[in-house]
């Protein structure tokens, strides 16, 4: 009963208080980490019971085996046979030709500035793989704020160059040191 509540308070009951909507830009199980918490007790729970079946017929040692190969084989089968057609991706490209459509809008050698993942990671995707406009360097705004991405933002990268920023390392290093040391006192 106490597994049941968890599951449907770390599970059902989120669904409904946050009012997700079917179709996310990309999964957001994190949610429901309460409700797999219950989840796996439960294919605990039966593993155990597989294999005190399975000793009725079986000898313990192939009972244990048997138990735990449905367990271990049978949980991976079902995902994959009930959710294949619900994840599959191949056919979405929707972040690509939007990516490729700001690298292709952008004047030879652009500075083009990103704000966060899902803008970034498709034109590093292009640049990298695709090789479309290497000249174009592709700055995360929200990676700045790191003195490891100020001093590579510095150096050039494939046919971009490098930013000018003229604020050398050293301080760069004491201000980003200083800046952490308040945010971790306050």
């Amino acid at each position: 009963m106490v597994l049941t509540l968890l599951f449907v308070f770390t599970g059902i009951a989120i669904v409904v208080y946050l009012n997700q909507t079917p179709l996310q830009p990309r999964e957001r199980d994190y949610a429901y980490a309460g409700s797999f918490y219950a989840f796996a007790i439960w294919i605990g729970l039966g593993t155990i019971a597989l294999m005190r079946f399975f000793k009725r017929f079986l000898s313990n040692r192939y009972a244990m085996a048997t138990g735990l190969s449905f367990a271990l084989l049978g949980g991976p089968i079902i995902l994959a046979h009930q959710n294949w057609d619900d994840h599959n991706r191949s056919e979405k490209s929707l972040a690509r030709d939007v990516a490729r459509n700001y690298l292709e809008t952008c004047a030879p050698n652009a500075i083009l500035f990103t704000y966060g993942d899902h803008d970034t990671f498709p034109l590093w995707y292009l640049q990298e793989v695709e090789g479309v406009r290497p000249d174009v360097r592709i700055v995360v705004l929200s990676y700045l704020t790191g003195d490891w991405y100020m001093q590579q933002a510095k150096k050039a990268t494939y046919k971009a160059a490098g930013l000018p920023i003229a604020i050398p390392a050293e301080k760069t290093k004491r201000v980003f040191v200083i800046i952490s040391l308040l945010w971790i006192d306050s």
